[in-house]
């Protein structure tokens, strides 16, 4: 059975370290992601550059509306999110690294 430290959570979001398994765990709306931490540290780095593009660039008037597509490994499967839920996305992902940060990191 895994053994998970809780960083973050919020309703219908969370992020949990399992030391059994060295990866993440990311919940997100209806979306579970397992990752190691380099594809974790990817991720944020990705999502950080989409938000700040689309904030910058005034891309997401509306930041409601679900325009901001990220591509999958799996043919044919896409995400879509709207600003304000990369903005959620990204701020639970920091959140996650500051507990990370407190209780010392997981390798």
């Amino acid at each position: 059975m895994c053994k998970y430290t809780i960083l973050a959570e919020r309703e219908h979001a969370g992020i949990r370290y399992c030391h059994d398994c060295k990866s993440y765990k990311i919940m997100f709306q209806n979306i579970l992601l397992s990752l190691s931490r380099k594809a974790f540290l990817e991720f944020k780095m990705h999502l950080s550059k989409c938000y700040e593009y689309n904030i910058e660039n005034h891309c997401c008037e509306h930041r409601d509306v679900r325009n901001i597509t990220f591509n999958t490994q799996m043919e044919g499967l896409q995400f879509i999110f709207s600003t304000k839920e990369v903005g959620k996305f990204l701020s639970l992902i920091q959140e996650a690294e500051m507990s990370e940060m407190f209780v010392g990191e997981w390798s």
